[in-house]
């Protein structure tokens, strides 16, 4: 078992690059070993359910988002706050509600217990970081933003990228899911016949570490960002 860990190690140092799997937390690290492991022992019949290996790549995706757009500005977020202005519209009320629901998501994740954003939640918060709409009623995307691009230029660019990968759909007959679908029915008991889950882990791979997603490694482009950087 533990040469197949080895195994698994070197074919993620490999398929991310040495320079993302050393930048991702120890437990995804772990999590990837895992997954590379439970699938050995699937293909030789040992195991059953290919849904595990889903979950695990899915909540690496989780982790490692929640790191550089929840846990580095937890401070940040803890002090924002959310105001439609009062001369808005009716039309831009409307507008305003999804973005209050993401705002308020984050506020609550961020108050005692905090708990980092479910994948689900990263990728809808996200797609608001830098919005018009959201920044007439919160200073705090733009704040972080700011704060982000003094070392990293691109950090709002490479948080569009990313989003747009991750709201990506995988067709296999008819089945369509995007990779926060794939997570949320592979984490809870009952849905295992939803998909043809091992149809969905060669696209899951690629996802996190092959061009032109590479998404663990769009991560760690975003990693360099420092909440403590001065102008």
């Amino acid at each position: 078992m533990e040469n197949i860990r080895l195994v698994g190690e070197r074919f993620w140092i490999e398929y991310i690059s040495p320079n993302a799997w050393m930048n991702i937390e120890a437990t995804s690290r772990q999590e990837l070993r895992d997954a590379f492991v439970t699938e050995v022992m699937l293909k030789k019949g040992v195991l059953r359910g290919w849904s595990q290996v889903v979950l695990s790549l899915c909540k690496v995706i989780e982790r490692e988002m929640g790191n550089v757009l929840f846990t580095k500005w937890i401070n940040l977020i803890q002090e924002s706050q959310f105001s439609i202005p009062s001369d808005a519209s009716k039309r831009l009320r409307n507008r305003i509600q999804s973005r209050e629901v993401a705002f308020n998501t984050l506020k609550s994740c961020a108050t005692p217990p905090i708990h980092p954003p479910t994948l689900g939640q990263m990728v809808f918060i996200s797609k608001f970081w830098n919005d018009e709409v959201m920044n007439k009623c919160t200073p705090l995307f733009t704040t972080i933003n700011d704060k982000a691009t003094l070392s990293c230029p691109n950090f709002v660019q490479t948080i569009q990228e990313l989003t747009q990968f991750l709201d990506d759909t995988h067709q296999y007959n008819h089945e369509n899911p995007t990779l926060v679908d794939l997570r949320n029915a592979s984490a809870h008991p009952g849905r295992e016949v939803d998909f043809t889950w091992n149809k969905h882990i060669p696209w899951l791979k690629a996802l996190l570490g092959k061009p032109p997603k590479e998404a663990l490694r769009v991560i760690n482009k975003l990693k360099v960002a420092d909440p403590n950087r001065l102008s």
